[in-house]
């Protein structure tokens, strides 16, 4: 893209037209691809556009050679979009907006997975006072966001240990054991099977009720306790980890305190 091609193009790109918007609702989808109906609901969101502004924005987009449709209700960016937006950022401030923008989205989608399954589920009971107490047992509080964050949500000792590099091992034994025999925070998991074999056989597990404390009466998960969770979760994912911890973090967990 030469300068004058460039400057034309800027000069069109106000802010308040949402051509930015939807450019960016495209590029956050990890195949680079939004669909009609979630071009609609980003404008109507962010510009309160109705459906007519919508589809003028679409077609003055279509017209200057920046989206094209890929399937009936779909669009994507084109070499045009890609050229401008490298020349106008650089290509690696570019490549580091992509990828914000898809790590954005990321976790959009897991925090709006992880608020379907808090509304799916029956409110636990709960002894709050019980629960207030154990919390005193539970410090330091961070080892809470390796169970949140966890892919099964159940992470062994070892895993524990590796993710904390900070603490002995022996601590954090010691912490598990307490808010296992003492409190209603944790349930264990057990495989005799795993036990057998000489993998990690025992896995830990906030419970029900005390995930429903967490959410409902502390602050810990911050204002909006499924985002917060699609955070750890996804930091969780991208920690890097030896072969070892990664073989314990899929393996599958046990059904019940005592069973395979």
């Amino acid at each position: 893209m030469d300068d004058d091609e460039y400057w034309e193009l800027r000069d069109r790109m106000t802010p308040g037209e949402g051509y930015h918007t939807v450019l960016s609702t495209i590029l956050s989808r990890p195949d680079e691809s939004a669909t009609y109906d979630e071009i609609v609901d980003r404008l109507e969101r962010d510009w309160q556009m109705d459906g007519e502004q919508t589809e003028q924005v679409l077609e003055e987009l279509q017209d200057e050679r920046l989206i094209r449709r890929v399937a009936e209700d779909a669009y994507t960016v084109t070499e045009r979009t890609e050229n401008f937006l490298r020349k106008d950022m650089g290509d690696d401030q570019f490549e580091e907006y992509r990828q914000a923008l898809q790590y954005g989205h990321h976790i959009t989608e897991k925090t709006n997975k992880i608020k379907e399954g808090y509304e799916n589920v029956d409110k636990p009971a709960y002894d709050a006072a019980r629960m207030e107490a154990a919390f005193d047992i539970i410090e330091p509080m961070d080892i809470v966001a390796y169970f949140f964050g966890h892919p099964q949500n159940a992470p062994s000792l070892p895993e524990l240990d590796y993710m904390q590099p900070d603490r002995d091992r022996d601590e954090i034994e010691h912490q598990l054991t307490r808010l296992e025999n003492e409190t209603d925070i944790l349930e264990v998991l057990e495989s005799e099977e795993y036990r057998k074999e000489g993998l990690p056989h025992r896995f830990y597990r906030v419970t029900d009720g005390a995930r429903a404390y967490i959410t409902n009466e502390t602050n810990y998960l911050g204002t909006d306790p499924a985002h917060t969770e699609a955070l750890w979760t996804s930091i969780y994912e991208l920690t890097e980890k030896p072969d070892n911890i990664k073989r314990y973090e899929q393996l599958p967990r046990p059904d019940g305190d005592t069973g395979e």
